[in-house]
């Protein structure tokens, strides 16, 4: 398979030619500290890391929080060896959770994003996958929504027929003391993917909260049967985001 998306193997170069033949460019800000590698286009998802995120998470000081800070905050220093988290997008994420936890193990299937990610968290417990997830090997394609002209690459969605791959979480042998799924509707085919990894290991299952699975079949009744099948239950909620724990477990 061609990968459409050349890029060096040994590290990314900080040259006008690469920047400008793939679109990128790199940005700072306050609330991300540092200089981050991102799409030139994208507009939505950098607000959202400093705009819409530090508003929900606000304590009222200088503190720099963002989601991840309050997802382990619900997980016991013995539930904190590895995370699987989806999708890696640009880093942010990876790079938090990489001082949470022994190992994180990441996805991110955007050609892209997937080069800012390596650019941006070059942690080495941090091991970073290009490929879709969910219920088949099916290779899939991106699909960037566009809101009023506003690019939001961070709401790329899965369709099928492309030449990006796709694996189920089962393939890894892996046990995860938490899942943290943000993929645009593809959770839920990717926690059925996950079905064996998930009776064996309970993890803390956080996904994304927003009725984008509908596009793919997945009504909240489905969702409903899926999660108590696998015996689990709502544990906690928040703006739009919901954590799912085994009704075995206790985090207390």
């Amino acid at each position: 398979m061609k990968n459409k998306f050349i890029y060096p193997v040994d590290s990314i170069k900080r040259t006008n030619d690469f920047l400008n033949a793939n679109n990128l460019e790199y940005r700072s800000g306050p609330y991300m500290q540092g200089e981050w590698l991102w799409p030139r286009e994208d507009i939505l998802t950098w607000e959202f890391f400093h705009k819409n995120e530090r508003a929900a998470w606000s304590d009222g000081s200088t503190n720099i929080i963002h989601f991840p800070n309050e997802i382990i905050k619900l997980l016991p220093q013995n539930k904190r060896k590895l995370i699987i988290q989806a999708g890696g997008n640009a880093g942010l994420y990876p790079k938090l959770y990489s001082t949470m936890f022994e190992k994180v193990i990441t996805f991110e299937p955007d050609h892209r994003w997937f080069v800012c990610l390596i650019n941006n968290c070059p942690e080495t417990n941090v091991f970073k996958l290009q490929t879709a997830l969910g219920n088949d090997n099916d290779p899939v394609k991106m699909v960037a929504p566009d809101f009023k002209g506003r690019k939001n690459l961070g709401a790329n969605y899965i369709e099928p027929n492309g030449d990006i791959p796709k694996i189920k979480l089962d393939s890894l042998g892996v046990n995860p003391d938490c899942m943290h799924l943000d993929i645009e509707g593809s959770e839920w085919e990717t926690i059925v993917g996950a079905t064996e990894t998930i009776k064996r290991a309970k993890p803390l299952i956080v996904v994304e909260w927003n009725q984008s699975g509908g596009k793919y079949g997945w009504t909240d009744d489905k969702i409903a049967t899926l999660m108590t099948d696998l015996g689990y239950e709502v544990y906690k909620e928040w703006h739009r985001d919901r954590a799912y724990k085994h009704k075995d477990v206790s985090y207390e």
